[in-house]
Parts: C-alpha cells; structure tokens; sequence
C-alpha cells in the first residue's frame, strides 16, 4: 500500500518583536494579523491547506511538493 505524502510548511514573519515594541501593541497586532491573513490566503492559492495562524505565522499542508516549494519561493 502506498501512501501519501505531505509537504509541511511553517512561515513566520520577521521583525515582528521589534514591530510591537516600536509601534504598540495595537498597531503590531492589526499589521501582524494583515500579514498572516495574506501570507495564508496565498499559499490557500497554490494549493495549500491551512492548518493553523501562529501569532506571526502560519502552519500549511500542501500534497504537492513542487507547488509548496514554487509557493515559499514566491513569499520572498
């Protein structure tokens, strides 16, 4: 029996400590949460499969290697 495999993909956005301690907490909290919504809405494109926002990041299964790869590659 073959099984299938999955691509795991964790992105966490940089800067963000800094973020909240030079901008506040409201403002970093709004702003983070920008981030991650689009960051999770582009890898929703290429095929992933959001499992869970992580703060400042987020954590996405994809069944298609090459499409994960191709999606972290266009985050950049």
């Amino acid at each position: 029996m073959e099984q299938a495999g999955k691509t795991v993909v964790f992105a966490d956005l940089t800067g963000s400590t800094g973020l909240f301690e030079s901008a506040g907490n409201v403002v970093a909290t709004h702003v983070v949460t920008r981030c991650t919504q689009t960051l999770g809405a582009h890898f929703a494109r290429a095929g992933g499969h959001m499992v869970k926002y992580l703060g400042d990041g987020v954590l996405v299964t994809f069944d298609d290697t090459v499409a994960a790869v191709e999606a972290c590659i266009r985050t950049k």
